[in-house]
């Protein structure tokens, strides 16, 4: 799964994803990416960090708190823009 608000990024991962042998869910809404997620096993997640509706941290939150990160086998992956993240209060990777 690609969650990606901009189309011209999740175009390319999609696309990327597609030619090597992956078929792909793209969900733009951390919202709607949340319902997908736990409705479905992905092979992989790529996650923005900056989303309308739920921010990719937060839905990893979540999903941890619902107990999904621990018994997840799919390997994650966060995008972010540089300095996104730190510009939102609260929120730091490392």
């Amino acid at each position: 799964m690609v969650v990606e608000d901009d189309p011209g990024i999740a175009r390319v991962l999609e696309r990327g994803l597609m030619a090597a042998g992956y078929s792909v869910e793209v969900e733009a809404d951390g919202l709607v990416a949340e319902r997908t997620w736990a409705s479905v096993t992905f092979d992989a997640v790529i996650l923005d960090v900056m989303l309308p509706g739920l921010d990719g941290i937060e839905l990893c939150a979540r999903r941890r708190d619902d107990g999904d990160m621990t018994q997840c086998s799919s390997p994650l992956a966060m995008t972010t823009r540089p300095g996104a993240a730190a510009s939102k209060p609260g929120h730091r990777l490392s």
